[in-house]
């Protein structure tokens, strides 16, 4: 796909007022991988983050996520780095035994199985491979994300594999979080705030 208008693909939304249809990019596409990793080498951008959401997770392999290894291919060209994070947000209504299944079926055999994490561009720190789980939050924890128990056991089944655990939350509040949350954070190896549009910068110059 050489030009932008070839990269767009016929969405679901409805028709635009001009008559046309509404059209969206699709990032499992590979022209667009492709794209992506271009622009990362020519701007300097070192690592992408795959985030995927909770709910595409899948217990068994599936070639819907053939894609997975057009990216790692790509990383690999472009001398650039990647690495896994699921986006938790709506596992918290899910029972922690289930949910704890599902993601690690997937990631072991929609990830590890597929070689992605032996990959030379899968990035490491501290000489681990990197997964983030986003979405563990004091906030909303039972609910829209994993509660404090459910959390603690997904990061320590990462742990006892060998991963580097990066934690996203998007609670503002997190370094002042005690109890069994604060354990939870404790528990990772790096917390990734969620600060884009988060606080009110009215009157910051």
């Amino acid at each position: 796909r050489d030009s932008p208008q070839e990269m767009l693909f016929e969405s679901r939304f409805k028709t635009l007022r001009n008559g046309e249809k509404a059209m969206l990019f699709n990032s499992t596409d590979t022209g667009i991988i492709a794209t992506h990793f271009d622009w990362m080498e020519q701007y300097g951008i070192d690592c992408a983050a795959v985030q995927r959401f909770y709910g595409y997770a899948k217990d068994n392999y599936s070639v819907e996520f053939r894609y997975l290894k057009v990216i790692m291919q790509e990383a690999e060209r472009h001398d650039r780095l990647f690495y896994m994070m699921y986006d938790m947000s709506g596992a918290g209504s899910t029972p922690t035994a289930q949910m704890l299944s599902r993601i690690q079926n997937d990631f072991v055999n929609n990830i590890e199985k597929q070689g992605l994490v032996e990959s030379e561009a899968y990035a490491h720190a501290d000489g681990k491979p990197v997964v983030c789980l986003w979405g563990l939050s004091s906030v909303e924890a039972g609910q829209r994300y994993p509660s404090a128990d459910a959390a603690k056991a997904l990061i320590d089944w990462f742990h006892g594999r060998g991963y580097y655990v990066i934690i996203g939350t998007p609670d503002n509040g997190f370094s002042t979080v005690g109890g069994a949350y604060g354990d939870v954070y404790a528990s990772a190896d790096m917390i990734s705030p969620w600060y884009v549009g988060r606080y009110n910068m009215s009157g910051v110059g």
